[in-house]
């Protein structure tokens, strides 16, 4: 893995290291055979600064501080479109600082750069410390006191909205926590319903609309709280069904590209007969699968409904 690739944000490309330092890491990665877990998410973490700013790349300047957002046009994998957030400071005390994210908006890392020396702290898709990579030695460590694991993890939580904060309403629609805009949502929208009507016989109805999740995100910091439902009528819907791979992208668009949605559900016009596809925390994009019948008498569930599953009895 290439240094080059943890300094992907333009902001930040005059700190890139010696290539001594470069090799250094490099060695010490190589030779972490017992810290499989370790490697595999610096990896992906290197695989996540190889996503394009194609959506966006915004800078302003604060004195004495530099801040820069970069994000995607559509997100990707149904995920947040907030690539990553860097702060520079011209005061030589201050460290600088990039935020880097996992495809489920939550930090995948936290790069700090002081003179010529960097750490980053890896962290899992559940938002867990795993490793840190410094140019110092050793160069890769994955054991951390009880202190250090809770002063990083705060910070990873916390998702640099001291960034975040300082661009425009706009910038804030699309952190980490919510993603998407307006345009793109509707833009999403759009593209699900022509794909669905390019079944015959299928018509997207004015019924189609968002509404409030009935069963909450498993995750309440993520800002998730509704799900788009296209309805459908048609003697075609039944060919909808079948066409797994396309309601997947669709949802996977609408999730990414709509602020705080995290399903997409295809049903037919006034009846009970649905799918739901849904965003889970470890980034995925899934369908729902069916929860056990209602009590007849009670009209209740038992065990109740929990995400990722949906009532099939209606």
């Amino acid at each position: 893995m290439k240094i080059s690739q943890l300094l992907a944000i333009p902001l930040l490309t005059t700190l890139a290291l010696p290539f001594a330092a470069q090799a250094s890491v490099e060695k010490a990665i190589a030779q972490s055979t017992t810290e499989v877990n370790a490697e595999a998410l610096l990896e992906e973490i290197a695989e996540l600064q190889k996503r394009p700013c194609d959506g966006y790349n915004k800078t302003v300047t604060k004195q004495p501080d530099t801040y820069n957002i970069c994000g995607s046009l559509s997100g990707g994998r149904g995920s947040s479109p907030t690539l990553s957030a860097a702060s520079q400071s011209s005061n030589v005390d201050e460290a600088s600082v990039l935020y880097t994210y996992h495809y489920n908006g939550k930090v995948a890392a936290i790069t700090y750069f002081e003179g010529d020396g960097f750490s980053t702290f890896a962290f899992d898709r559940n938002g867990k410390l795993r490793a840190e990579l410094t140019n110092s030695s050793p160069s890769l460590r994955t054991t951390f006191t009880q202190k250090e694991r809770d002063r990083f993890e705060k910070a990873a939580r916390e998702g640099g909205e001291n960034i975040l904060s300082k661009f425009d309403s706009t910038s804030k629609q699309i952190a980490p926590k919510t993603g998407g805009n307006r345009n793109l949502c509707n833009r999403a929208i759009s593209q699900g319903k022509i794909r669905l009507e390019s079944i015959p016989n299928v018509k997207v109805t004015i019924n189609s609309q968002f509404r409030q999740l009935g069963t909450p995100y498993p995750d309440a910091e993520a800002g998730l709280n509704r799900q788009y439902i296209f309805t459908l009528n048609g003697n075609g819907v039944a060919d909808v069904w079948k066409a797994t791979e396309m309601r997947t992208e669709i949802a996977r668009q609408v999730i990414s590209s709509c602020v705080g949605t995290a399903a997409v559900t295809f049903g037919r016009d006034r009846t009970g007969e649905s799918v739901t596809i849904g965003l889970f925390p470890d980034g995925s994009i899934k369908q729902f699968t069916c929860a056990g019948d209602a009590d007849p008498r009670t009209r209740k569930r038992v065990p109740p409904i929990t995400w990722g599953r949906q009532a099939c009895d209606l």
